[in-house]
This record gives structure tokens, C-alpha cells and sequence, in this order.
């Protein structure tokens, strides 16, 4: 058996032996958690995968701006347009269980 990229599996590829998958942090399996050595030498099924995680895609804030990405680990940073004023997390990063670390913030009225 190859290796499993960002993952790593437990058990041996004897006849009748089952493997179980396993993901590094940040990335989720895709796929059998575990497969069977048959007769023929072949598995049980096809090798799983191991794929980043994806946070769900935050919106800009009304009368702002966001940038970065929406995979484990990015940063996604906020900002308001000249003008109004930024109400709650100026960033937000995604994390291993694919939620973010602050919700989206608002960009309020025109500051007088």
C-alpha cells in the first residue's frame, strides 16, 4: 500500500487483514475508513484521500471588504470602506473543524 498523503493508515496488507485511515489535522477523509486485503491481493475498495478542510466562504461585510482564502489554516482579514467603522473581528482564521474563529463583523453608519 502507498502512503496516504497528509494521513496515515494501521494494519498490514495480509490476506484478510483490515487497514484504517487516518488524517492529519486539518484535513478529512474522503473515502472507507478502513479496507480488507482480499484473495486476489487487491482492497476492499479504492484508497481514501485526505482533503484540506474548507471553511464555509465568509461575505465581505456590507460596506467593506474581506480577503483571503477559506482553507485550514487561512486568514481571511476584514476591512471597511472610508468612512464607516469596523464593529467586531478584524480577522478570522479557519480552523481544523472547519469553523471560523470570528464571524463575519459589520461595517456600521458613516462615522460624523
Amino acid at each position: 500500500m502507498t502512503a496516504l498523503a497528509h494521513g496515515y493508515f494501521t494494519g498490514s496488507n495480509a490476506y484478510r487483514s483490515v487497514v484504517t485511515f487516518h488524517c492529519l489535522p486539518g484535513f478529512e477523509l474522503v473515502g472507507d475508513e478502513s479496507l480488507t486485503c482480499q484473495a486476489d491481493k487487491t482492497w476492499s475498495g479504492p484508497l481514501p484521500t485526505c482533503d484540506v478542510v474548507k471553511c464555509p466562504a465568509q461575505a465581505a461585510p456590507t460596506n467593506g471588504a474581506k480577503h483571503g482564502g477559506n482553507l485550514y489554516n487561512d486568514v481571511v482579514t476584514f476591512l471597511c470602506v472610508t468612512g464607516y467603522h469596523l464593529v467586531g473581528s478584524s480577522s478570522a482564521r479557519c480552523q481544523e473543524d472547519g469553523s471560523w474563529t470570528a464571524p463575519t463583523p459589520t461595517c456600521p453608519g458613516e462615522l460624523s
